[in-house]
């Protein structure tokens, strides 16, 4: 296992993951959009993303670390 900082090109997986803990699914129509948001948060320098890759290379893994307004 392996950690590292989330990009934008693993954004189909870090989706996958996040749908199947209940998050509302990306639909052809919303995938565009969401994309969009999901590289923005990546590269926000205020909160950082995580994604856990297995030995194979597959990310098994995705944290969100968000920091406090204002600082």
């Amino acid at each position: 296992m392996k950690g590292r900082s989330a990009e934008p090109r693993d954004f189909e997986a870090v989706t996958t993951l996040l749908e199947l803990l209940g998050r509302k699914e990306v639909t052809d129509e919303t995938r565009d959009r969401c994309r969009e948001i999901y590289a923005a948060q990546v590269s926000d320098p205020g909160s950082d993303h995580l994604v856990v890759e297995n030995d194979e290379g597959e990310i098994v893994g995705f944290c969100s670390l968000l920091g406090a307004a204002g600082n």
